[in-house]
């Protein structure tokens, strides 16, 4: 079963965290109600899960939230029977956010044991990814030598599941490309129960022109899009940013100094969403 939103959310400004569309999924919730309840701001899964503390509140808020559930004397078999279905799907999708934020903390731990190994999209996931990327960016083709490596998206993946509210500042040599060949190398790493384990570490590369930092940075911003995080486009200030900073390499030449400018960057990036603990977006200070 794919755990992929492929809900169009592009006319709001903010979107649903990426555990949120996931959670969207599993539980089957129609698109026009999820598109509602993101208008509504509910963007979190925490901003649902606290919705109400017993069955009677929750019911109670949730047709105060959404009116056109509530049922009517005149309403014809179809449209209650819509209406009844509807509402078991948000029960269902409180219950679920209820058991994400309590097993949250276990799982972020069980993560952390090994922050190098991270958990494989399913193929059938992946495959949804690339097409919807295709189909919102019908200039653009996605090679082995602009398109992110898979291991790399898995990367991210994991970590959005340890942290929902903030991105990385990546090393631009860590954002691989799918036609690139990851070497590891072996190493050792301390669990949150203090146990010694072997790990294998991907070996980043160096990058030796201004052109490979700007194509991985590409690639790092699909992976955004694949994740389900924001896209790659000028009304989500990623497309914005790449924009910018290639003028800004052209009127001050210089590798290192590309590179320095732009984790400096990424980096107030990611302190400004831990600061407002906000579902994700990347706009630069």
């Amino acid at each position: 079963m794919s755990t992929i939103d492929n809900t169009d959310y592009s006319s709001l400004q903010t979107q649903p965290e990426v555990e949120l569309k996931r959670l969207f999924v599993l539980a089957n919730i129609n698109p026009d109600i999820r598109l509602k309840l993101a208008k509504a701001e509910f963007v979190r899964v925490t901003d649902w899960c606290h919705i109400a503390r017993d069955d009677a509140k929750f019911e109670q808020r949730v047709l105060k939230l959404l009116p056109e559930l509530v049922e009517k004397e005149d309403d014809p078999t179809e449209d209650a029977t819509r209406k009844i279905k509807t509402l078991s799907t948000l029960s269902a999708l409180w219950d679920m956010t209820k058991a994400s934020v309590e097993h949250e903390r276990k799982r972020s731990e069980q993560l952390m044991d090994n922050p190098n190994t991270a958990p494989e999209i399913k193929d059938t996931d992946r495959s949804a990814q690339r097409n919807l990327y295709r189909s919102k960016h019908p200039d653009e083709s996605l090679t082995d030598t602009n398109e992110p490596h898979p291991k790399f998206v898995d990367m991210v993946y994991r970590d959005l599941a340890v942290s929902s509210t903030c991105i990385k500042d990546y090393a631009v040599g860590d954002m691989r490309l799918r036609g690139e060949n990851i070497e590891t190398e072996s190493g050792v790493s301390k669990s949150v129960d203090k146990v010694i384990m072997a790990v294998e570490t991907p070996i980043g590369v160096r990058c030796s022109t201004e052109e490979e930092v700007m194509t991985r940075l590409n690639a790092f911003f699909i992976t955004l899009e694949f994740t389900q995080v924001c896209e790659f486009t000028k009304k989500h200030y990623t497309r914005v940013y790449v924009n910018k900073l290639n003028e800004f390499r052209k009127k001050h030449p210089g590798l290192g100094l590309l590179i320095k400018v732009d984790r400096y960057f990424r980096k107030a990036v990611k302190e400004l969403q831990l600061e407002s603990e906000a579902p994700m977006k990347f706009k630069p200070p």
